[in-house]
């Protein structure tokens, strides 16, 4: 199972609803949105453990805020505290964060704003994932930077399941494509075009 499915089946039920209730949208639209955010997140994540100092910083990160916000998932997300959120959301998307925004916005039929307050909210929750799957902090017998990486891009999947460890890192070079582009307003559709292959069903 990848990382986005376990995900949204962790967020899927009460999560959900809580989410909903905090944006002010219904659960449906919640959904749909994140399932557009997530793979886009996680794609971002890859693209920065792809390399030695990436990789150093995201397990830093995870380090930093450990596995709270996973255990106590409903409350967070019902909370308009989006606690380190906004860090998070920005430091990996950088000045694309606009476009990301009005992209799935305008797939998702939400304002930017609204799908801005999903990002800072998912921010936190995958990053809690990813350093309980970890098993731990860097030097307390937690993984390492490579598999750190691996974990991510290859979505927490056996070896032998090559389909999925193709279409992870065909997400994170679609991700990449879209943060290292001229800054020009094509970058919204190219958002619109990859969210609309997030949103197809998951096997």
């Amino acid at each position: 199972m990848s990382i986005v499915n376990q995900l949204m089946g962790q967020l899927d039920g009460p999560a959900m609803e809580a989410l909903s209730q905090q944006l002010g949208i219904d659960q449906q639209q919640t959904q749909t949105a994140v399932s557009a955010a997530l793979p886009m997140i996680l794609g971002a994540m890859g693209r920065q453990a792809s390399n030695d100092q990436g990789a150093q910083q995201l397990a830093q990160t995870m380090d930093a805020h450990g596995t709270g916000f996973m255990d106590n998932l409903v409350g967070f997300l019902g909370s308009q505290d989006n606690g380190p959120g906004a860090d998070i959301i920005g430091s990996l998307f950088g000045q694309r964060q606009n476009q990301l925004q009005q992209g799935i916005g305008q797939a998702t039929g939400l304002d930017s704003g609204i799908v801005g307050k999903l990002l800072e909210n998912l921010g936190p929750v995958v990053m809690s994932f990813l350093a309980q799957q970890r098993g731990g902090q860097s030097g307390q017998g937690g993984m390492d930077i490579g598999g750190l990486a691996g974990m991510i891009l290859g979505g927490g999947q056996t070896a032998g399941m090559q389909a999925g460890q193709q279409q992870a890192d065909g997400l994170m070079g679609m991700v990449s494509r879209f943060l290292d582009q001229d800054n020009d307003g094509s970058a919204v559709d190219d958002v619109m075009g990859m969210v609309g292959r997030f949103m197809q069903p998951r096997q």
